[in-house]
């Protein structure tokens, strides 16, 4: 069973997406998750996720903004999903890094040389199951298998290969 704090969505942009947000609701419809942001909120507002993560409040005498506690929150969860706005080739950006980056394995749909830019095995590359449905059983059985999980995270003990180093949004 997938608990609701093992997936988590998050759009910072102010423009939802259509394809963006057609992906995520055919794939999170099943999957229980938390949806943080702009878009497809299932939270109770951009800014009330924050509640859930006090640790991750930067100043506490400031109003909290939750894009800027986006790092901490993500390391909270197993799985972050990271939809680009396009499928071209070598268009990577801060969406896959700072679910990597957090701890968290992606659930990546975009550029289709990804691994170019990544280690082996770190993310689950969605475009690769042939349905919605293979790739969400695919998660439910990763959250719920710790030696499988722990595999996706191997190459942080090990040692990163290829063009993609830890830390390089820091």
């Amino acid at each position: 069973m997938v608990d609701v704090t093992d997936v988590l969505v998050y759009r910072s942009s102010t423009r939802c997406h259509l394809h963006r947000n057609q992906l995520a609701f055919s794939l999170l419809k099943l999957l229980p998750h938390h949806s943080f942001g702009k878009c497809l909120n299932n939270v109770g507002g951009e800014n009330v996720a924050l509640s859930m993560y006090p640790k991750c409040v930067m100043n506490p005498k400031q109003p909290p903004i939750w894009y800027d506690h986006l790092h901490c929150a993500m390391s909270h969860y197993k799985f972050v999903l990271s939809t680009e706005n396009t499928k071209t080739e070598s268009y990577v950006t801060e969406k896959l890094f700072y679910a990597l980056d957090s701890g968290a394995v992606p659930l990546y749909f975009g550029a289709p040389n990804v691994w170019d830019f990544v280690p082996p095995h770190s993310i689950i590359d969605g475009t690769k199951f042939g349905s919605m449905e293979e790739l969400a059983s695919y998660i439910k059985a990763l959250a719920n298998d710790p030696v499988a999980y722990a595999e996706y995270h191997a190459w942080r003990r090990c040692g990163a290969l290829g063009n993609y180093q830890l830390g390089q949004l820091a």
